[in-house]
């Protein structure tokens, strides 16, 4: 009856070993981030358009799993003034005023994100010109926006994103091209400005890697077996005694 009980017992730890060991060789889903910056100068719009920002991630080490996706976000944030001018003997409304610069990012494999990044459009009324052949100007001041564009990549394109022979990085060029004006106004009525712009660039690896076992789950397993294979040995010497 004692060893009866034992028999079950160490089959029970080579159950346990098994379920311990549940995971071992499946596909666990995991990611990596990284994130840059260049932001706005502190000054608002002291710094003019064009603008450039490089880069460069850590290309992802296959000898972590393989690699799925590759998310690239970027972000522009856009700051600047615009004057509206009017030359108009009656005050004026206008609307959408603002800045807006075009963006693109490049990484190895090519084009990455391409759009206009602009400030908050604004709208309002500039006042009537004092006099024959002169103009009003009203300032807008401290115009800002934030404008983000995300990509995934995947299929053939992630080998550029994947750690090659002579190099760990990945370099993803920044351009925010230089910068216009919008507005809309009647005749007599003209927006002109400047803006700056700051970027944030994320890279997300999307990955599956392998589960490596635990060494409790291990020797949880090799107790297991070992003490069942014994018992069945000696159970074997005493049927075969009897």
């Amino acid at each position: 009856m004692k060893k009866r009980s034992m028999f079950q017992i160490l089959a029970a730890l080579f159950v346990a070993g098994i379920a311990a060991l549940g995971g071992v060789g499946s596909a666990n889903a995991a990611s990596i981030t990284q994130t840059f910056f260049d932001p706005l100068p502190s000054g608002a719009a002291t710094l003019s358009l064009p603008f450039t920002f490089t880069a460069n991630a850590n290309s992802f080490d296959t000898s972590m799993g393989i690699l799925n996706s590759v998310v690239i976000t970027v972000t522009t944030n856009v700051a600047g003034e615009v004057q509206v001018l009017n030359i108009n003997a009656t005050s004026e409304p206008y609307s959408n005023a603002g800045d807006q610069t075009p963006v693109t990012l490049t990484g190895p494999s090519g084009l990455v994100a391409s759009y206009i990044a602009m400030t908050t459009p604004v709208s309002g009324t500039v006042a009537a010109a004092p006099g024959p052949g002169m103009f009003t100007t009203k300032t807008l001041t401290g115009l800002t926006g934030s404008s983000p564009a995300s990509t995934t990549i995947t299929g053939a394109g992630l080998t550029a994103y994947e750690k090659p022979p002579a190099a760990n990085t990945v370099t993803l060029s920044y351009t925010a091209g230089a910068a216009t004006v919008m507005g809309t106004g009647p005749p007599g009525v003209f927006f002109e400005g400047s803006a700056t712009a700051g970027a944030k660039i994320t890279v997300t690896y999307n990955f599956t890697s392998t589960a490596i076992p635990e060494p409790a789950s291990m020797s949880l397993l090799g107790i297991g077996m070992a003490g069942f294979f014994a018992f069945r040995r000696f159970f074997n010497k005493r049927n075969a005694d009897v």
